[in-house]
């Protein structure tokens, strides 16, 4: 049994002026990928009938390399679930090439809960589904991912008004291109495959490097402050770019890492890829692991970040070590 897999490695690490200026001047290129020959699409299969489904079990083993590190993993851009040693998901997805993708996360990350909590009433964000965004209307994928960019902007003007020399201007970016194209898709097969397409582009990366560590662990620092209160007290105009963030005050670190998640949740990261082609009726056992030449030193020495591994496993092999697993939290 095949599979085609694509790795990228993330950004992150001491640039962070050139992260998120990258995302102004569109400097960063696509992150370099390997690939391996898979095993070919299934003859004749329609992958926009979603009655002819197939089961993905993705799954964790136990390990004491990485024990501390877990990850926030996606089929077909919907969320699974964060995974830690002994963790197993299991989903159905439409016969033809699934797509599974994970982030890079470092011990140091709250790992709770990566479901967003925030005051979406009265936005394009009102009650949507956070875990189902790859089977959710395009549209409204698309004006609450606006909505949520707008706030996630907002934040670090305050951030960067603090201490201009550690954050950088940032405006709204550009969205990706997909957005575009996902108001005109008809189905979520269709959406992602413009998605494969567009996560490749260099204004992808570019939003998945302005979302990454090095900018979160010094932007949190920030708004944990007194003069972040002082500042946001002294400009109004500011509650209605935050609406997210209801009450804005005290709160606003933690409203910061909510808009994040949320963020990535919209916007699938692409640290690690694996394509599946998929039959109908079939079950296919992937599993989730970490090798050191895959972990890095954050630039603060005070942290570790790995970037995950996706493999296709035996069917065998697979129902073995899953076994003895417990489901994933979200």
């Amino acid at each position: 049994m095949g599979s085609s897999v694509v790795r990228s490695a993330g950004t992150s690490g001491s640039g962070l002026s050139i992260i998120v200026l990258a995302v102004l001047t569109g400097t960063v290129g696509t992150a370099q990928s390997q690939s391996t020959a898979g095993m070919p699409a299934p003859p004749g299969a329609d992958s926009t009938n979603a009655a002819r489904t197939a089961k993905l079990i993705v799954y964790r083993k136990t390990s004491i390399l990485g024990a501390t590190t877990h990850w926030p993993v996606f089929a077909n851009l919907n969320y699974l679930g964060h995974f830690h040693n002994s963790d197993f998901a299991s989903v159905e997805v439409p016969e033809g090439t699934a797509i599974l993708s994970a982030d890079e996360i470092h011990p140091g990350f709250n790992s709770n809960s990566f479901l967003p909590n925030l005051q979406t009433s009265g936005t394009p964000c009102d009650g949507f589904d956070w875990r189902h965004v790859g089977s959710a209307d395009p549209v409204e994928v698309a004006q609450c991912n606006e909505e949520l960019i707008k706030a996630y902007a907002a934040i670090l003007a305050v951030a960067h008004a603090i201490h201009p020399s550690q954050v950088p201007v940032f405006r709204v970016p550009t969205a990706p291109a997909y957005f575009g194209a996902l108001k005109k898709t008809a189905t979520p097969t269709e959406r992602l495959r413009n998605w494969d397409l567009a996560q490749k582009q260099a204004r992808y990366q570019e939003l998945q490097s302005a979302l990454g560590a090095a900018l979160y662990l010094g932007v949190q620092k920030i708004l944990d402050g007194v003069e972040t209160k002082r500042y946001i007290a002294a400009h109004p105009d500011l509650k209605d770019q935050m609406r997210l963030c209801g009450t804005l005050g005290s709160s606003l670190d933690h409203c910061y890492d909510q808009l994040r998640n949320a963020l990535k949740l919209m916007n699938p990261p692409t640290a690690a890829l694996l394509r599946v082609s998929v039959i109908a009726g079939n079950s296919y056992y992937v599993r989730i692991s970490i090798g050191i030449s895959q972990c890095n030193a954050h630039h603060d020495a005070k942290t570790t970040e790995c970037i995950p591994d996706l493999r296709l496993v035996d069917a065998a092999v697979g129902a073995k070590e899953t076994s003895k697993l417990h489901p994933v939290k979200y």
